[in-house]
């Protein structure tokens, strides 16, 4: 059951990381868009990390928990990109 989960998690992120990237990099995306990327977000990391939590009580899940602290860290990455995208926007209409 969480390894199921966790694939999940990374066929959304595979999914997500590719848009989400061309929004933040090439697009000049309104704030308002990326507020609503950010919030979609939270609910990912917040979902990974619930699963890490899950995982790591688990006998026998080394190998499940590095797939998922990866895949936990790329979602932090992804978030932070988009504050990063926000911040320049921001800085570029002052």
């Amino acid at each position: 059951m969480l390894e199921i989960r966790a694939m999940e998690l990374q066929k959304i992120y595979n999914l997500s990381a590719q848009r989400i990237n061309f929004i933040c990099v090439t697009s000049m995306a309104p704030a308002d868009e990326l507020d609503q990327v950010l919030l979609t977000l939270d609910k990912a990391c917040s979902a990974s990390r619930d699963l890490c939590v899950e995982i790591s009580a688990s006998p026998d899940s080394a190998d499940l928990i590095q797939d998922m602290t990866e895949l936990d860290c790329a979602w932090a990455n992804l978030r932070a990109t988009v504050q990063a995208a926000k911040l320049k926007r921001a800085n570029a209409a002052v």
